[in-house]
Protein backbone atom coordinates (compact mmCIF):
# COMPACT_ATOMS: atom_id res chain seq x y z
CA UNK A 1 0.00 0.00 0.00
CA UNK A 2 1.45 3.46 -1.17
CA UNK A 3 2.10 6.12 0.98
CA UNK A 4 0.10 8.58 -0.90
CA UNK A 5 -2.68 5.50 -0.56
CA UNK A 6 -3.23 5.63 2.86
CA UNK A 7 -2.83 9.21 3.01
CA UNK A 8 -6.10 9.65 1.24
CA UNK A 9 -7.37 6.88 3.42
CA UNK A 10 -6.83 8.46 6.53
CA UNK A 11 -8.32 12.39 4.83
CA UNK A 12 -11.36 10.42 3.67
CA UNK A 13 -11.76 8.82 7.55
CA UNK A 14 -11.35 12.14 9.13
CA UNK A 15 -13.45 13.79 6.55
CA UNK A 16 -15.99 10.91 7.78
CA UNK A 17 -15.71 11.08 11.24
CA UNK A 18 -16.20 14.58 11.52
CA UNK A 19 -18.97 15.69 9.37
CA UNK A 20 -21.87 14.12 11.83
CA UNK A 21 -20.00 16.87 14.20
CA UNK A 22 -20.13 19.72 11.63
CA UNK A 23 -23.61 18.82 10.72
CA UNK A 24 -24.84 18.81 14.20
CA UNK A 25 -23.56 21.66 15.45
CA UNK A 26 -26.27 23.80 17.04
CA UNK A 27 -26.81 27.22 15.14
CA UNK A 28 -26.62 28.72 18.86
CA UNK A 29 -22.72 28.49 17.79
CA UNK A 30 -23.13 31.74 15.60
CA UNK A 31 -24.46 33.28 18.78
CA UNK A 32 -22.04 34.98 21.40
CA UNK A 33 -22.52 33.52 24.78
CA UNK A 34 -23.08 37.01 26.61
CA UNK A 35 -26.25 37.85 24.38
CA UNK A 36 -28.73 38.95 26.83
CA UNK A 37 -31.76 38.67 24.61
CA UNK A 38 -32.21 36.58 21.86
CA UNK A 39 -35.50 35.84 19.52
CA UNK A 40 -35.56 33.09 17.26
CA UNK A 41 -37.87 32.11 14.40
CA UNK A 42 -37.40 28.98 13.27
CA UNK A 43 -37.21 29.43 9.29
CA UNK A 44 -38.77 33.06 7.98
CA UNK A 45 -40.99 31.56 5.14
CA UNK A 46 -41.76 27.84 6.51
CA UNK A 47 -42.92 29.98 9.99
CA UNK A 48 -44.83 32.68 7.79
CA UNK A 49 -46.32 29.36 6.40
CA UNK A 50 -47.52 27.97 9.38
CA UNK A 51 -48.86 30.85 10.94
CA UNK A 52 -51.44 30.90 7.80
CA UNK A 53 -52.02 27.68 8.03
CA UNK A 54 -52.97 27.77 12.28
CA UNK A 55 -55.02 31.04 11.41
CA UNK A 56 -57.18 29.57 8.50
CA UNK A 57 -58.06 26.49 11.03
CA UNK A 58 -59.01 28.90 13.83
CA UNK A 59 -60.49 31.36 12.86
CA UNK A 60 -61.56 30.75 8.72
CA UNK A 61 -63.68 33.64 8.59
CA UNK A 62 -61.01 35.71 9.94
CA UNK A 63 -57.42 34.62 8.58
CA UNK A 64 -56.87 36.75 5.24
CA UNK A 65 -57.51 39.80 7.38
CA UNK A 66 -55.11 38.85 10.40
CA UNK A 67 -52.42 37.91 8.07
CA UNK A 68 -52.53 40.56 6.03
CA UNK A 69 -51.96 42.23 8.88
CA UNK A 70 -49.18 40.46 9.66
CA UNK A 71 -47.52 40.80 6.40
CA UNK A 72 -48.31 44.43 6.16
CA UNK A 73 -46.19 44.67 9.85
CA UNK A 74 -43.20 42.75 8.43
CA UNK A 75 -43.19 44.74 5.57
CA UNK A 76 -43.04 47.82 7.43
CA UNK A 77 -40.08 46.68 10.25
CA UNK A 78 -38.29 45.41 6.69
CA UNK A 79 -38.52 48.74 5.50
CA UNK A 80 -39.84 47.21 1.78
CA UNK A 81 -36.95 45.39 1.46
CA UNK A 82 -36.64 41.35 0.02
CA UNK A 83 -35.28 38.46 2.18
CA UNK A 84 -33.59 36.13 -0.51
CA UNK A 85 -31.61 33.19 -0.27
CA UNK A 86 -32.39 32.13 3.19
CA UNK A 87 -32.35 29.00 4.37
CA UNK A 88 -36.39 27.51 4.36
CA UNK A 89 -35.88 26.19 7.59
CA UNK A 90 -33.12 27.12 8.84
CA UNK A 91 -33.30 29.52 12.03
CA UNK A 92 -33.14 33.55 12.06
CA UNK A 93 -31.76 34.99 15.13
CA UNK A 94 -32.35 38.57 16.27
CA UNK A 95 -29.63 39.18 18.91
CA UNK A 96 -29.15 41.51 21.71
CA UNK A 97 -25.73 42.23 22.33
CA UNK A 98 -26.57 44.30 25.43
CA UNK A 99 -29.84 44.85 27.74
CA UNK A 100 -31.39 47.72 25.49
CA UNK A 101 -31.08 50.96 27.31
CA UNK A 102 -34.10 53.09 26.92
CA UNK A 103 -31.53 56.04 25.74
CA UNK A 104 -30.31 54.64 22.78
CA UNK A 105 -32.10 55.24 19.59
CA UNK A 106 -31.02 51.74 18.39
CA UNK A 107 -29.59 49.14 20.55
CA UNK A 108 -26.66 47.15 19.86
CA UNK A 109 -28.05 44.31 18.05
CA UNK A 110 -27.39 42.03 14.80
CA UNK A 111 -29.20 39.35 12.83
CA UNK A 112 -28.40 36.22 12.24
CA UNK A 113 -29.46 34.11 9.19
CA UNK A 114 -28.79 30.79 7.65
CA UNK A 115 -28.89 31.44 4.27
CA UNK A 116 -28.30 29.52 0.98
CA UNK A 117 -26.21 31.92 -0.34
CA UNK A 118 -24.62 35.65 1.31
CA UNK A 119 -24.16 37.14 -1.48
CA UNK A 120 -27.55 36.73 -2.82
CA UNK A 121 -28.94 37.15 0.97
CA UNK A 122 -26.86 40.61 1.42
CA UNK A 123 -27.65 42.23 -2.43
CA UNK A 124 -31.31 41.54 -2.04
CA UNK A 125 -31.20 43.17 1.25
CA UNK A 126 -29.62 46.20 0.34
CA UNK A 127 -30.88 49.11 -2.25
CA UNK A 128 -28.23 49.48 -5.74
CA UNK A 129 -26.40 52.98 -3.74
CA UNK A 130 -25.97 50.89 -0.43
CA UNK A 131 -24.16 48.14 -2.56
CA UNK A 132 -22.00 50.18 -4.08
CA UNK A 133 -21.01 51.94 -0.81
CA UNK A 134 -20.01 48.30 0.35
CA UNK A 135 -16.18 48.20 1.99
CA UNK A 136 -14.64 44.79 2.35
CA UNK A 137 -12.70 45.08 5.74
CA UNK A 138 -10.78 42.25 7.56
CA UNK A 139 -13.68 39.55 8.23
CA UNK A 140 -16.41 41.89 7.37
CA UNK A 141 -18.36 44.34 5.10
CA UNK A 142 -19.81 47.65 5.94
CA UNK A 143 -22.01 49.80 4.28
CA UNK A 144 -24.32 52.61 5.17
CA UNK A 145 -28.55 52.00 5.46
CA UNK A 146 -30.12 55.66 5.96
CA UNK A 147 -27.92 57.12 8.60
CA UNK A 148 -26.35 53.88 10.81
CA UNK A 149 -23.71 52.35 9.80
CA UNK A 150 -24.18 48.41 9.05
CA UNK A 151 -22.14 45.58 8.86
CA UNK A 152 -21.98 42.34 6.98
CA UNK A 153 -20.40 39.14 7.94
CA UNK A 154 -20.06 35.69 5.93
CA UNK A 155 -19.47 32.86 8.29
CA UNK A 156 -20.24 29.05 7.77
CA UNK A 157 -23.65 29.22 6.10
CA UNK A 158 -24.88 32.50 8.04
CA UNK A 159 -24.93 35.71 7.24
CA UNK A 160 -25.15 38.06 10.34
CA UNK A 161 -25.99 41.72 9.96
CA UNK A 162 -24.31 44.31 12.89
CA UNK A 163 -26.00 47.49 13.66
CA UNK A 164 -23.41 49.04 15.49
CA UNK A 165 -19.73 48.38 16.05
CA UNK A 166 -20.03 47.29 19.45
CA UNK A 167 -22.10 44.31 18.15
CA UNK A 168 -19.65 43.63 15.47
CA UNK A 169 -17.14 43.18 17.85
CA UNK A 170 -18.66 40.61 19.70
CA UNK A 171 -19.25 38.22 16.85
CA UNK A 172 -15.52 38.74 15.55
CA UNK A 173 -13.66 38.00 19.21
CA UNK A 174 -12.67 34.42 17.94
CA UNK A 175 -11.57 33.76 21.58
CA UNK A 176 -15.34 34.13 22.99
CA UNK A 177 -17.31 31.33 24.01
CA UNK A 178 -21.08 30.97 21.98
CA UNK A 179 -24.58 30.23 23.78
CA UNK A 180 -24.69 26.95 22.82
CA UNK A 181 -21.90 26.46 25.29
CA UNK A 182 -23.18 28.62 28.08
CA UNK A 183 -27.06 27.28 27.51
CA UNK A 184 -28.22 24.27 28.97
CA UNK A 185 -28.83 21.78 26.81
CA UNK A 186 -32.70 21.77 28.25
CA UNK A 187 -33.33 25.39 27.79
CA UNK A 188 -31.39 25.10 24.36
CA UNK A 189 -33.86 22.79 22.98
CA UNK A 190 -36.99 24.73 23.72
CA UNK A 191 -35.17 27.93 21.86
CA UNK A 192 -34.41 26.40 18.82
CA UNK A 193 -37.08 23.69 18.49
CA UNK A 194 -40.27 26.47 18.52
CA UNK A 195 -41.53 28.52 15.56
CA UNK A 196 -40.65 31.57 17.54
CA UNK A 197 -39.24 31.89 20.51
CA UNK A 198 -37.23 34.73 23.01
CA UNK A 199 -34.70 33.86 25.28
CA UNK A 200 -33.80 36.25 28.15
CA UNK A 201 -30.24 36.08 30.41
CA UNK A 202 -32.47 36.74 33.30
CA UNK A 203 -29.43 37.87 35.46
CA UNK A 204 -28.43 40.73 32.78
CA UNK A 205 -31.53 42.48 32.67
CA UNK A 206 -31.58 42.02 36.71
CA UNK A 207 -27.96 43.62 36.99
CA UNK A 208 -29.69 46.55 34.91
CA UNK A 209 -32.54 46.93 35.83
CA UNK A 210 -32.51 45.56 39.24
CA UNK A 211 -32.98 49.06 40.99
CA UNK A 212 -36.04 49.72 39.35
CA UNK A 213 -37.39 45.72 39.79
CA UNK A 214 -36.97 46.88 43.62
CA UNK A 215 -39.12 50.17 43.51
CA UNK A 216 -41.61 48.04 41.62
CA UNK A 217 -41.57 45.47 44.06
CA UNK A 218 -41.59 48.30 46.87
CA UNK A 219 -44.84 49.45 45.09
CA UNK A 220 -46.48 46.36 44.94
CA UNK A 221 -46.19 46.45 48.58
CA UNK A 222 -47.52 49.83 49.23
CA UNK A 223 -50.71 48.69 46.56
CA UNK A 224 -51.23 45.48 49.08
CA UNK A 225 -51.15 47.45 52.28
CA UNK A 226 -53.61 49.92 51.00
CA UNK A 227 -56.17 46.92 49.73
CA UNK A 228 -55.81 45.99 53.25
CA UNK A 229 -56.72 49.35 54.69
CA UNK A 230 -58.80 50.00 52.19
CA UNK A 231 -61.22 46.28 53.39
CA UNK A 232 -60.30 44.24 50.44
CA UNK A 233 -57.79 42.33 52.38
CA UNK A 234 -57.42 40.65 55.67
CA UNK A 235 -54.94 40.14 57.66
CA UNK A 236 -54.84 36.25 57.29
CA UNK A 237 -55.34 37.26 53.31
CA UNK A 238 -52.60 39.91 53.28
CA UNK A 239 -49.80 37.56 54.75
CA UNK A 240 -51.38 34.85 51.63
CA UNK A 241 -50.44 37.65 49.06
CA UNK A 242 -47.50 38.99 50.71
CA UNK A 243 -45.88 35.27 50.04
CA UNK A 244 -46.89 34.79 47.11
CA UNK A 245 -45.87 37.86 45.41
CA UNK A 246 -42.44 37.08 47.44
CA UNK A 247 -41.92 33.74 46.14
CA UNK A 248 -42.68 35.37 42.51
CA UNK A 249 -39.64 38.08 42.98
CA UNK A 250 -37.57 35.41 44.48
CA UNK A 251 -37.89 33.17 42.13
CA UNK A 252 -36.74 36.34 39.26
CA UNK A 253 -33.84 36.88 41.68
CA UNK A 254 -32.91 33.33 41.41
CA UNK A 255 -33.34 32.99 37.88
CA UNK A 256 -30.46 33.03 35.30
CA UNK A 257 -32.54 32.54 31.95
CA UNK A 258 -35.74 32.14 30.88
CA UNK A 259 -37.03 30.95 27.22
CA UNK A 260 -41.06 31.92 25.89
CA UNK A 261 -41.44 30.50 22.44
CA UNK A 262 -44.35 29.53 20.49
CA UNK A 263 -45.68 26.63 18.15
CA UNK A 264 -48.47 27.10 14.93
CA UNK A 265 -49.67 24.22 14.30
CA UNK A 266 -52.86 23.13 12.32
CA UNK A 267 -54.41 21.87 15.13
CA UNK A 268 -53.67 24.61 17.61
CA UNK A 269 -51.06 26.62 19.16
CA UNK A 270 -48.65 25.48 21.88
CA UNK A 271 -47.30 28.37 24.27
CA UNK A 272 -44.51 27.82 26.38
CA UNK A 273 -42.31 29.11 29.14
CA UNK A 274 -39.47 27.85 30.45
CA UNK A 275 -36.91 28.81 33.55
CA UNK A 276 -33.80 27.80 35.04
CA UNK A 277 -32.57 28.49 38.45
CA UNK A 278 -28.89 28.91 40.29
CA UNK A 279 -27.91 25.71 41.49
CA UNK A 280 -27.42 26.85 44.92
CA UNK A 281 -30.79 29.35 44.86
CA UNK A 282 -33.54 29.04 47.27
CA UNK A 283 -36.02 28.63 44.81
CA UNK A 284 -33.87 25.68 43.70
CA UNK A 285 -34.02 24.07 47.18
CA UNK A 286 -37.83 24.17 46.35
CA UNK A 287 -37.51 22.66 42.93
CA UNK A 288 -35.91 19.49 44.12
CA UNK A 289 -38.50 18.26 47.03
CA UNK A 290 -41.01 17.87 43.56
CA UNK A 291 -41.08 14.94 41.47
CA UNK A 292 -43.25 15.08 38.29
CA UNK A 293 -45.97 12.40 37.96
CA UNK A 294 -48.39 10.91 35.30
CA UNK A 295 -51.54 12.53 37.08
CA UNK A 296 -53.75 9.72 36.02
CA UNK A 297 -56.69 10.51 38.30
CA UNK A 298 -57.48 13.94 36.14
CA UNK A 299 -58.55 11.79 33.29
CA UNK A 300 -60.82 9.46 35.79
CA UNK A 301 -63.22 12.72 36.25
CA UNK A 302 -66.71 12.92 34.86
CA UNK A 303 -67.28 15.27 31.90
CA UNK A 304 -69.39 18.18 32.22
CA UNK A 305 -67.34 20.72 34.16
CA UNK A 306 -65.88 23.82 33.30
CA UNK A 307 -62.48 22.96 34.63
CA UNK A 308 -60.25 20.37 36.06
CA UNK A 309 -57.09 20.30 37.86
CA UNK A 310 -54.69 17.64 39.37
CA UNK A 311 -51.40 18.00 41.36
CA UNK A 312 -48.71 15.37 41.71
CA UNK A 313 -47.71 13.58 45.82
CA UNK A 314 -45.65 16.76 47.03
CA UNK A 315 -45.73 17.64 50.44
CA UNK A 316 -45.23 21.64 50.68
CA UNK A 317 -47.08 21.69 47.54
CA UNK A 318 -50.27 20.22 49.15
CA UNK A 319 -49.71 22.47 52.12
CA UNK A 320 -49.48 25.42 50.13
CA UNK A 321 -51.93 25.00 47.99
CA UNK A 322 -54.53 23.76 50.97
CA UNK A 323 -53.90 27.06 52.88
CA UNK A 324 -54.48 28.96 49.10
CA UNK A 325 -57.57 26.95 49.01
CA UNK A 326 -59.03 27.83 52.60
CA UNK A 327 -56.93 31.03 54.49
CA UNK A 328 -58.26 32.95 51.70
CA UNK A 329 -61.25 32.02 52.05
CA UNK A 330 -61.81 31.45 55.97
CA UNK A 331 -60.12 35.02 56.65
CA UNK A 332 -62.75 37.81 55.36
CA UNK A 333 -62.38 40.22 58.70
CA UNK A 334 -65.67 38.16 59.56
CA UNK A 335 -66.01 36.68 63.20
CA UNK A 336 -63.70 33.90 62.60
CA UNK A 337 -60.80 35.99 61.73
CA UNK A 338 -59.26 35.04 64.92
CA UNK A 339 -61.18 32.24 65.77
CA UNK A 340 -59.17 29.38 67.77
CA UNK A 341 -61.29 26.73 66.82
CA UNK A 342 -61.12 27.29 63.13
CA UNK A 343 -57.12 27.74 63.47
CA UNK A 344 -56.81 24.48 65.17
CA UNK A 345 -59.16 22.49 62.80
CA UNK A 346 -57.32 23.50 59.61
CA UNK A 347 -53.80 23.38 61.15
CA UNK A 348 -54.86 19.59 62.17
CA UNK A 349 -55.89 19.12 58.14
CA UNK A 350 -52.85 20.93 56.42
CA UNK A 351 -50.78 19.06 58.98
CA UNK A 352 -51.75 15.30 57.27
CA UNK A 353 -49.62 13.85 54.64
CA UNK A 354 -51.30 14.58 50.78
CA UNK A 355 -50.46 11.57 48.64
CA UNK A 356 -51.92 13.89 45.29
CA UNK A 357 -55.43 15.50 44.32
CA UNK A 358 -57.65 15.95 41.52
CA UNK A 359 -60.77 17.67 41.14
CA UNK A 360 -63.36 19.26 38.71
CA UNK A 361 -65.46 22.58 39.20
CA UNK A 362 -68.15 24.81 37.95
CA UNK A 363 -70.13 27.37 38.72
CA UNK A 364 -72.57 27.61 40.38
CA UNK A 365 -70.51 25.60 42.81
CA UNK A 366 -70.20 21.63 41.38
CA UNK A 367 -67.44 19.27 41.04
CA UNK A 368 -65.88 16.06 41.92
CA UNK A 369 -62.60 16.30 44.33
CA UNK A 370 -60.73 13.55 44.55
CA UNK A 371 -57.57 13.49 47.74
CA UNK A 372 -55.32 11.06 48.60
CA UNK A 373 -53.70 10.75 51.68
CA UNK A 374 -51.77 8.39 54.13
CA UNK A 375 -54.94 8.49 56.31
CA UNK A 376 -58.08 9.41 54.22
CA UNK A 377 -60.18 8.51 56.95
CA UNK A 378 -58.44 11.19 59.52
CA UNK A 379 -58.51 13.86 56.88
CA UNK A 380 -62.62 13.45 56.52
CA UNK A 381 -62.98 13.67 59.95
CA UNK A 382 -60.54 17.01 60.03
CA UNK A 383 -62.45 18.23 57.33
CA UNK A 384 -65.93 17.64 59.06
CA UNK A 385 -64.51 19.37 62.48
CA UNK A 386 -63.01 22.35 60.18
CA UNK A 387 -66.69 22.84 59.01
CA UNK A 388 -68.33 22.32 62.16
CA UNK A 389 -65.90 24.95 63.76
CA UNK A 390 -66.62 28.00 61.38
CA UNK A 391 -68.71 30.48 63.37
CA UNK A 392 -71.79 32.97 62.43
CA UNK A 393 -70.43 35.20 59.33
CA UNK A 394 -67.29 33.40 58.86
CA UNK A 395 -66.28 33.80 55.26
CA UNK A 396 -65.20 30.90 52.69
CA UNK A 397 -64.93 33.27 49.93
CA UNK A 398 -67.45 34.93 50.28
CA UNK A 399 -69.67 35.62 54.35
CA UNK A 400 -72.07 32.86 55.23
CA UNK A 401 -75.49 33.81 56.51
CA UNK A 402 -75.42 31.60 59.25
CA UNK A 403 -73.48 28.43 60.46
CA UNK A 404 -73.02 25.87 57.89
CA UNK A 405 -75.86 23.25 58.22
CA UNK A 406 -74.49 19.70 58.73
CA UNK A 407 -75.42 16.00 58.93
CA UNK A 408 -72.85 13.60 60.06
CA UNK A 409 -72.73 10.37 57.86
CA UNK A 410 -75.93 11.69 55.93
CA UNK A 411 -75.00 8.74 53.29
CA UNK A 412 -73.54 5.89 51.39
CA UNK A 413 -72.39 5.29 48.45
CA UNK A 414 -69.23 2.68 47.13
CA UNK A 415 -67.82 2.33 50.47
CA UNK A 416 -68.03 5.76 51.40
CA UNK A 417 -69.92 7.60 54.64
CA UNK A 418 -70.96 10.95 53.00
CA UNK A 419 -70.84 13.88 55.81
CA UNK A 420 -73.28 16.59 54.18
CA UNK A 421 -72.71 20.59 54.07
CA UNK A 422 -75.05 23.13 53.25
CA UNK A 423 -73.87 26.90 52.96
CA UNK A 424 -75.84 29.72 52.31
CA UNK A 425 -74.28 33.46 51.22
CA UNK A 426 -74.59 36.77 52.30
CA UNK A 427 -74.03 38.65 49.59
CA UNK A 428 -74.53 41.58 50.42
CA UNK A 429 -72.61 41.57 53.83
CA UNK A 430 -69.78 40.22 51.74
CA UNK A 431 -69.44 43.33 49.69
CA UNK A 432 -69.98 45.27 52.71
CA UNK A 433 -66.21 46.18 53.10
CA UNK A 434 -65.72 46.98 49.10
CA UNK A 435 -65.83 50.93 48.74
CA UNK A 436 -69.44 52.08 48.38
CA UNK A 437 -68.53 52.68 44.40
CA UNK A 438 -67.93 48.97 43.67
CA UNK A 439 -70.53 47.57 45.54
CA UNK A 440 -72.93 46.99 43.01
CA UNK A 441 -70.46 46.30 40.45
CA UNK A 442 -69.03 43.12 42.35
CA UNK A 443 -72.71 42.20 43.37
CA UNK A 444 -73.90 40.47 40.11
CA UNK A 445 -70.27 39.10 39.76
CA UNK A 446 -70.92 37.14 43.04
CA UNK A 447 -74.12 36.02 42.45
CA UNK A 448 -73.21 34.53 38.68
CA UNK A 449 -70.12 33.26 40.30
CA UNK A 450 -71.66 31.76 43.78
CA UNK A 451 -75.18 31.15 43.36
CA UNK A 452 -77.18 31.30 46.42
CA UNK A 453 -75.14 29.02 48.36
CA UNK A 454 -73.21 25.66 48.40
CA UNK A 455 -73.73 22.22 49.21
CA UNK A 456 -71.63 19.64 49.30
CA UNK A 457 -71.07 16.29 50.06
CA UNK A 458 -67.32 14.51 51.54
CA UNK A 459 -66.48 11.19 53.14
CA UNK A 460 -63.63 8.13 52.94
CA UNK A 461 -63.17 4.65 52.42
CA UNK A 462 -60.05 4.63 53.78
CA UNK A 463 -57.69 5.23 51.00
CA UNK A 464 -58.90 8.27 49.73
CA UNK A 465 -61.08 11.19 50.21
CA UNK A 466 -64.23 12.47 47.78
CA UNK A 467 -66.06 15.03 47.75
CA UNK A 468 -68.95 15.71 45.43
CA UNK A 469 -70.63 19.67 45.11
CA UNK A 470 -73.89 19.94 43.47
CA UNK A 471 -77.46 21.32 43.66
CA UNK A 472 -78.25 18.22 45.19
CA UNK A 473 -77.79 14.61 46.41
CA UNK A 474 -79.44 13.73 43.25
CA UNK A 475 -77.18 15.58 40.97
CA UNK A 476 -74.04 15.12 43.44
CA UNK A 477 -74.90 10.95 43.56
CA UNK A 478 -75.09 10.97 39.41
CA UNK A 479 -71.34 12.73 39.38
CA UNK A 480 -70.04 10.22 42.35
CA UNK A 481 -71.16 6.97 40.06
CA UNK A 482 -70.19 8.51 36.86
CA UNK A 483 -66.96 8.74 38.69
CA UNK A 484 -66.86 5.55 40.84
CA UNK A 485 -68.32 3.40 37.60
CA UNK A 486 -65.63 5.17 35.36
CA UNK A 487 -68.41 6.30 33.10
CA UNK A 488 -68.72 9.53 31.23
CA UNK A 489 -65.48 10.52 32.36
CA UNK A 490 -62.53 12.56 30.64
CA UNK A 491 -60.42 9.47 29.57
CA UNK A 492 -62.99 8.50 26.80
CA UNK A 493 -63.61 12.04 25.69
CA UNK A 494 -61.76 12.65 21.96
CA UNK A 495 -61.24 16.26 23.35
CA UNK A 496 -59.62 15.65 26.02
CA UNK A 497 -57.30 12.78 24.95
CA UNK A 498 -56.29 15.25 22.16
CA UNK A 499 -55.06 17.75 24.25
CA UNK A 500 -53.24 15.37 26.57
CA UNK A 501 -51.32 14.59 23.79
CA UNK A 502 -49.72 17.29 23.64
CA UNK A 503 -48.79 17.86 27.01
CA UNK A 504 -46.09 16.53 29.17
CA UNK A 505 -46.38 12.92 29.87
CA UNK A 506 -45.46 13.75 33.52
CA UNK A 507 -46.33 17.09 35.37
CA UNK A 508 -46.71 18.61 39.10
CA UNK A 509 -49.98 19.94 37.97
CA UNK A 510 -52.29 20.17 34.91
CA UNK A 511 -55.30 21.80 34.43
CA UNK A 512 -57.92 21.67 31.59
CA UNK A 513 -60.84 24.16 30.83
CA UNK A 514 -63.83 23.47 28.76
CA UNK A 515 -63.36 26.24 26.28
CA UNK A 516 -67.32 26.60 26.00
CA UNK A 517 -67.86 27.06 29.55
CA UNK A 518 -65.29 29.11 30.76
CA UNK A 519 -65.60 31.76 27.88
CA UNK A 520 -69.24 31.69 28.97
CA UNK A 521 -68.68 32.18 32.39
CA UNK A 522 -65.67 34.91 31.39
CA UNK A 523 -68.04 37.03 28.92
CA UNK A 524 -71.14 36.48 31.50
CA UNK A 525 -68.96 38.15 34.07
CA UNK A 526 -67.71 40.79 31.95
CA UNK A 527 -71.14 41.28 31.07
CA UNK A 528 -72.53 41.35 34.57
CA UNK A 529 -69.87 44.35 35.04
CA UNK A 530 -70.74 46.22 32.09
CA UNK A 531 -74.33 46.62 33.14
CA UNK A 532 -73.05 48.95 35.79
CA UNK A 533 -70.32 50.65 33.41
CA UNK A 534 -71.91 53.30 31.37
CA UNK A 535 -70.66 53.32 28.12
CA UNK A 536 -68.95 50.24 27.93
CA UNK A 537 -68.73 48.18 24.70
CA UNK A 538 -71.37 45.72 24.00
CA UNK A 539 -73.39 46.80 27.02
CA UNK A 540 -73.06 43.96 28.95
CA UNK A 541 -75.63 42.02 26.60
CA UNK A 542 -77.20 38.31 27.36
CA UNK A 543 -74.13 36.05 26.11
CA UNK A 544 -75.32 32.66 25.08
CA UNK A 545 -73.25 29.54 25.86
CA UNK A 546 -72.23 27.52 22.48
CA UNK A 547 -73.37 24.11 21.41
CA UNK A 548 -71.94 21.49 21.09
CA UNK A 549 -69.02 18.92 21.55
CA UNK A 550 -66.54 20.30 24.29
CA UNK A 551 -62.78 21.38 23.35
CA UNK A 552 -60.24 21.68 26.25
CA UNK A 553 -57.22 24.08 26.93
CA UNK A 554 -54.52 22.04 28.71
CA UNK A 555 -52.24 23.76 30.90
CA UNK A 556 -49.11 21.77 32.34
CA UNK A 557 -46.21 22.51 34.82
CA UNK A 558 -42.95 20.61 35.09
CA UNK A 559 -40.49 21.52 38.60
CA UNK A 560 -37.82 19.71 39.16
CA UNK A 561 -34.07 20.62 40.22
CA UNK A 562 -33.14 23.78 38.58
CA UNK A 563 -35.86 23.67 35.80
CA UNK A 564 -39.74 25.22 35.88
CA UNK A 565 -41.73 24.61 32.77
CA UNK A 566 -45.41 25.86 32.24
CA UNK A 567 -46.98 24.59 28.64
CA UNK A 568 -50.51 25.69 27.29
CA UNK A 569 -51.72 24.03 24.54
CA UNK A 570 -55.24 25.62 22.71
CA UNK A 571 -56.77 23.74 20.04
CA UNK A 572 -57.81 25.55 17.32
CA UNK A 573 -61.64 24.58 18.03
CA UNK A 574 -61.14 26.48 21.58
CA UNK A 575 -60.49 29.63 19.60
CA UNK A 576 -63.27 29.55 17.35
CA UNK A 577 -65.12 29.04 20.56
CA UNK A 578 -63.66 32.02 21.66
CA UNK A 579 -64.37 34.00 18.82
CA UNK A 580 -68.16 32.86 18.40
CA UNK A 581 -68.47 33.92 22.47
CA UNK A 582 -66.61 37.36 22.19
CA UNK A 583 -67.17 38.61 18.94
CA UNK A 584 -70.27 39.66 19.31
CA UNK A 585 -69.62 40.84 22.88
CA UNK A 586 -67.61 43.81 21.71
CA UNK A 587 -69.21 44.57 18.17
CA UNK A 588 -66.90 42.12 16.49
CA UNK A 589 -63.59 42.60 14.83
CA UNK A 590 -64.00 45.21 12.06
CA UNK A 591 -61.90 48.06 12.08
Amino acid sequence: MSSRFRTNVWVLLAIVLTAPVLAQQSPLSQVPAKSPIVIQIRGWERTLERIKVSLKAAAPDHADMVAGKVEEGLAQLLMVRELKALDKNGPVFLVFTEVPDADSEIPHMAVVARVTNYVQFRDALLKDDEKKALKANQGYETTKIGETEVHFVDREGFAIVAFSDKALKEFLDKKADSLATRLDKMLSNKLLDADVSVYVDIKAVYKQFGDQIDSFKAAIEQVIEQTQMGGLLDKDQLQLVKRLYEGLFRLVEDCEGAVVSLDFRPEGFMVRLHTQVGEKSKTNELLRTFKPSPLEGLAKLPIGQMSYVSGAADLEWMKNLTSLMTTGAVGGGGANADNKSVADALKALTDLKANGWAASADVPAAGVHVNQYDDAVKVAEATLKFYQSLPENASLGAVIKSKPEIKANAEKLNGHSFHSVKITWDIEKTVERLPEELRELYKGTLKHSLGDGMNMWFGSDGKTVVQATAKDWAAAKKMLEEYFQGKEVLSGNASYQATRKELPAEANLLMFMDAARYGHYIAKTIGEMMKNLPGAPGGGGDVKAPEGKPSYIGLAVVLQPRHGALDIWVPVDAVKIFIKIFVPLFGGLDG
